[in-house]
């Protein structure tokens, strides 16, 4: 394909200093991490792994724009991250925890301050390192938020 007079192709074969992709001490570090990723983790971290947690909304946890104190959406996401963490960890190796890569949740109703919400996970699925949980919040009135949140198993020393 041409372009502005230059030859532009889409798959090199060899990149500007005539190396293949991935060789040399870049190669190395990638195909290193990638390799790092597909260890085993404990037996015990299976689909039906449950947790509850029990927290007290606050003013603090409220959006600022809002006349009235209630449970704020990243508030809520961050209890639900937390609750499967927690869930997830009990399940780990000393030098292994999780880290958040995707959250798809509702938040269909209002607790106020003062309320006590209890966030329910479920683990779903386990696809190699990524766990799917199913995850649900209930006020003391009804259910105020459904869906699913996926966290990833990692070595700690990636993070220095």
């Amino acid at each position: 394909m041409r372009w502005g007079g230059t030859l532009v192709s889409f798959r090199a074969p060899f990149t500007r200093t005539g190396q293949r992709p991935n060789t040399g001490p870049a190669g190395e570090f990638f195909r290193s991490r990638r390799g790092r990723d597909h260890r085993p983790m404990k037996d015990t971290l299976t689909p039906g792994v449950t947790l509850e947690a029990r927290h007290t909304v606050t003013a603090e946890m409220a959006p600022t724009h809002l006349p009235v104190k209630v449970l704020s959406t990243p508030s809520m996401i961050q209890m639900i991250e937390g609750t499967c963490l927690q869930a997830a960890q009990a399940h780990l190796d000393d030098g292994e925890t999780t880290v958040g890569t995707h959250v798809c949740v509702s938040h269909s109703g209002p607790a106020a301050a003062g309320e006590e919400v209890t966030v329910s996970c479920r683990l779903d699925q386990v696809d190699r390192r990524r766990l799917t949980f199913a995850v649900e919040v209930r006020s003391p009135r009804a259910t105020i938020s459904e869906g699913t949140h996926q966290r990833t198993v990692v070595d700690r020393s990636r993070f220095g």
